[in-house]
């Protein structure tokens, strides 16, 4: 039982980076795993301490990746477009974060979900930049 379960965690470790978590699942019960231990094997690989730090550095590359992509991206607008309005920068930008978390989200699952929160901290910032920018000028 032990030898199937650690050569369970063995191919679990080996081929996450390459096909998703149910691909594998599927590919072990047609190999004649249980169900009971294909669950264990999936709890021993994502308790991982090594792989959570991983996890944590992946979410934070996408994360940051966002939000120096944003800077990025709206200053090259406003520097050599300088008519073109944010409005259509953070559209282009929009586009280029769905796009890149459709490509990523199965593969990298942890640097897809940084791009996401980066993208929703960065409206939110916006959001609230707006609002308070707004309140100035009512109120001056």
């Amino acid at each position: 039982m032990s030898d199937n379960f650690s050569s369970a965690v063995q191919y679990l470790q080996e081929n996450k980076d390459k096909y998703s978590l149910g691909e594998l699942k599927e590919k072990l019960k047609l190999a004649g795993y249980s169900e009971d231990l294909i669950s264990k094997a999936e709890q021993a690989v994502s308790s991982n301490p090594k792989q959570r730090g991983n996890n944590i550095k992946d979410f934070f590359k996408g994360f940051l990746g966002v939000i120096l992509g944003v800077f990025l991206v709206l200053g090259v607008f406003r520097f050599f477009v300088p008519v073109v309005s944010l409005f259509i920068a953070g559209i282009f930008l929009l586009i280029v974060i769905i796009f890149t978390y459709f490509k990523i989200r199965k593969k990298r699952k942890y640097v897809a979900r940084g791009v996401l929160w980066g993208f929703f901290l960065w409206l939110l910032l916006v959001a609230l930049v707006g609002a308070f920018l707004i309140y100035l000028m009512m109120f001056w």
